[in-house]
């Protein structure tokens, strides 16, 4: 076995401290580490170590990293009637999932490949503006409900507008496009379709008709939201 030995994922927890300062630990290694660990330790009882810790981030992609790997779901495995229940759910319109999923930044950068939300809306307030020209940007939607205020872009709350309608809507305000409703519910239909098309792509997988309930399961828990997660996607 080379002298070069992997790292291994555990739990470390304080056993003592000497009076020189020395601190003994105690690590729990997980299971999938086991052997290896076993191996490199082997008739090496004084074998010198690194202790590295995981930030709160690494911890999360490890533990995704490792349900996906253990998973082990059947290819022939249709978990469509779950991936349903899930779209029509509330839980992809939470802001706690949301936060879990991705930051506002990667959300906005999704935004502006998406196109023009007026693009595929005709409306006849629209008709003096003309079709929608320049670049998409991501606009945001301002509602105290959303925290807004002067200055202040509330995170999760845009819409991809062209560049022509997003001036038109910063000039005569947002009545001049739609209806007043009509703008916090788009803010939820595309930050909800982004936080569903990165976590899927994040878990490995094409389409949430092959994620196995188990995965978003483990995923859930480790996010902290796994009392969102509709009855489909409960442990049993």
């Amino acid at each position: 076995m080379s002298e070069k030995f992997a790292g291994a994922i555990g739990a470390a927890t304080q056993d003592k401290i000497f009076k020189d300062g020395t601190i003994r630990l105690k690590i729990d290694i997980e299971p999938a580490y086991a052997e290896m660990v076993t191996l490199g330790l082997r008739c090496r009882p004084d074998v010198p170590v690194i202790v590295a810790f995981l930030s709160d981030d690494e911890a999360r992609e490890a533990a995704q990293e490792r349900t996906i790997a253990q998973a082990e779901p059947d290819p022939a495995a249709d978990y469509g009637q779950q991936a349903r229940g899930l779209k029509l759910s509330a839980f992809f319109k939470r802001k706690d999932v949301w936060m879990s999923v991705g930051t506002d930044e990667e959300f906005l950068a999704w935004l502006r490949d998406q196109p023009c939300a007026l693009a595929k809306e005709p409306h006849a307030s629209l008709q003096a503006a003309g079709q929608c020209a320049g670049d998409v940007v991501a606009a945001h939607y301002r509602s105290v409900a959303a925290g807004a205020g002067i200055g202040i872009k509330p995170p999760y709350s845009a819409i991809p507008l062209c560049d022509r309608h997003h001036q038109l809507q910063h000039q005569q305000g947002y009545s001049a496009l739609r209806p007043k409703e009509w703008w916090p519910r788009q803010v939820v239909r595309y930050v909800s379709d982004w936080a569903w098309e990165k976590l899927k792509t994040d878990l490995g997988y094409e389409s949430w008709r092959e994620v196995p309930p188990s995965v978003l399961q483990a995923w859930a828990r480790t996010a902290g939201v796994e009392r969102c997660l509709p009855y489909e996607y409960r442990p049993d």
